[in-house]
């Protein structure tokens, strides 16, 4: 008799181990806009997709989820799932194993979702509730097109369909993108220089303000030096500007090519002398 209540107090025990009253969202598997196969955790919780979304969902032992999503708290999706088994062993693009299931959700348009894991015992009662945001986000980044907001003179042209653009004199001359806005926040730029044959010839990460939403980049380093990344010329050979921008959700928008020659040449020059009768210098031959 007492053995047989030792190993009903075991049971019991082993029994409340296996069965945690609770259920999350672990991650969201899914093919973004680009066609590439993605996982994000329920953490970060932003998807840049319109295609089926699998839900991977952790549950304990012997209990039915219910899962809601909501769009302006009005539901999209609704779903209760079979208890759990141990056969319900999923692992996660982390590497990670639990029990729990996968859910397929339909696609989705853009904007923010709540979905909730409810959690059922045998009863079908709730008796524990998780909720968790996200969003889909397709559009990406949006700006307006390049530009240069300096006056730096010397004859460049900075506007149209091929910019001329040249060393300046001392100050630093830049590029600006403005206007950056991202539904679910900007997370970089590059811009690129590309040669006539199409080739890459360098790519450079662009510096984002936040405070102004713009971004810009040197093209001179001041004191009529061109910056590192940008060609040596004679403004002979006619180049191209592509910026990318790139949001967090994982999209990126490429801004219109902006066709430019650049003059790095600061010219030749001829040393001279002038005759000063007050000089005592010797003066070169043949003044």
């Amino acid at each position: 008799m007492k053995i047989n209540l030792q190993t009903t107090l075991i049971l019991i025990a082993l029994s409340a181990f296996s069965l945690p009253s609770y259920a999350r969202v672990y991650e969201y598997v899914f093919k973004d806009v680009y066609g590439t196969d993605k996982s994000v955790s329920a953490e970060a919780g932003i998807l840049n997709t319109n295609e089926k979304i699998q839900v991977r969902i952790i549950s304990g032992l012997d209990r039915k989820i219910q899962v809601t999503v909501k769009k302006d708290n009005v539901g999209v999706y609704s779903f209760t799932t079979e208890s759990v088994t141990v056969n319900d062993r999923i692992k996660a693009s982390t590497g990670e194993e639990f029990y729990g299931k996968t859910l397929t959700l339909p696609p989705l348009s853009d904007g923010s979702y709540v979905i909730t894991s409810d959690i059922l015992n045998t009863q079908n009662t709730v008796i524990d509730s998780t909720s968790h945001n996200f969003i889909i986000d397709t559009v990406g980044p949006l700006s307006d097109n390049l530009s240069v907001d300096q006056n730096p003179g010397y004859d460049m042209v900075l506007t149209g369909e091929r910019w001329e653009l040249g060393l300046g004199a001392e100050a630093k001359l830049y590029l600006n993108v403005k206007n950056v806005k991202s539904a679910t926040g900007f997370d970089k730029a590059t811009i690129q220089v590309i040669k006539p044959d199409d080739t890459v010839f360098s790519t450079t990460d662009m510096v984002y303000d936040s405070g102004s939403a713009s971004l810009s980049i040197p093209w001179t380093k001041g004191n009529m030096s061109r910056s590192s990344w940008m060609p040596v010329s004679n403004a002979d050979v006619e180049y191209r500007f592509r910026v990318t921008l790139y949001d967090k959700a994982g999209n990126h928008k490429v801004l219109p090519d902006q066709k430019f020659i650049f003059d790095s040449d600061l010219g030749e020059y001829t040393l001279f002398a002038v005759y000063d009768p007050t000089s005592k210098n010797k003066r070169s031959s043949g003044i």
